[in-house]
């Protein structure tokens, strides 16, 4: 698809097809498609240098939110336990900054040649190497310090919007996350191999979240969901990219007390490999609305 790339870290693609990649060269590249496809020698334009970029995010109208990774570790005032110390964030058009959010604005839904760039800054977003925008235009970003979130108003971020902690991320994040359509959060936790789902309540996510873990097994720094819900994650260690498909079975009405029929799931696999496990992911009271899973 392109190449004259150093060590991607992040990839996005936008609603034309364009593939947005951060590098290690110190760069922020696009890749230009025609027609909704990237042709065989595309075109590739250098939006941004001069910093390491991190993760990176598109919003509904086209902006593109890259994270400053910046690798010196600063010393944050909030933290995800505390969020009453955390200090607002602001907003200007500046050039791409290490210790900050980078919003690239769009024109009419895509990123023209030489962008406008605003730059979201605040004491806890430094090091920033995660980023994620919900559907009412909020900002998520992660560092060492935890998850924090950037209020939109009217689904814009004003010029000092004000910053959050998403509280119950007591757990390393190593930038690999990413927000659904509902609020929900998924996160790859590096230090203890899981795939976690913070889940959220009316679109947001509450004080103290409810927490699932998805699976337990995969050391992962990059994560995206597509638009079936399905999670795709980097295995560093395997050297893979891993796809976690979510399946629904509507069990029909049943009376309260009554076990419903047996419901059965036929996995079709294209190459040869080990099953690691199998859960069954519930949306109810766990170990009281549903159980009896079998073998496989």
């Amino acid at each position: 698809m392109g190449s004259g790339f150093i060590e991607p870290f992040a990839v996005a693609v936008d609603a034309s097809g364009d593939v947005f990649v951060s590098d290690s060269s110190n760069a922020l590249k696009k890749i230009v498609a025609v027609n909704g496809s990237i042709p065989p020698s595309p075109v590739i334009i250098t939006l941004g240098s001069g910093f390491l970029p991190g993760g990176i995010a598109i919003d509904k109208q086209g902006d593109v939110f890259v994270a400053g990774g910046g690798v010196t570790v600063a010393s944050a005032p909030g933290s995800a336990g505390n969020p009453s110390t955390i200090s607002g964030a602001s907003v200007a058009p500046g050039a791409f900054s290490e210790n900050a959010i980078n919003e690239i604005l769009a024109v009419n839904g895509a990123i023209p040649a030489s962008p406008t760039v605003q730059v979201i800054t605040a004491s806890v977003l430094d090091t920033v190497l995660g980023v994620s925008v919900d559907n009412n235009g909020n900002v998520f970003a992660s560092n060492a310090g935890g998850l924090y979130e950037v209020l939109a108003v009217n689904g814009s971020l004003p010029a000092f919007p004000e910053i959050v902690a998403v509280n119950g991320i007591n757990f390393s994040l190593s930038g690999g996350f990413a927000v659904d359509g509902g609020g929900n959060i998924f996160a790859g936790d590096y230090t203890d191999s899981e795939v976690r789902e913070i889940l959220a309540v009316n679109g947001s996510i509450p004080a103290s979240p409810a927490i699932r873990v998805l699976d337990q097994s995969i050391v992962s720094d990059g994560l995206t969901l597509d638009g079936n819900g399905d999670i795709y994650l980097t295995d560093r260690e395997n050297k893979s990219v891993l796809k976690l498909s979510r399946s629904s079975i509507n069990f029909g009405s049943v009376n309260l007390g009554v076990t419903s029929p047996t419901q059965t799931l036929i996995f079709t696999f294209d190459t040869g490999g080990t099953l690691g496990g199998v859960s069954v992911l519930t949306q109810g009271i766990p170990n009281q609305d549903f159980g009896g899973l079998g073998t496989c």
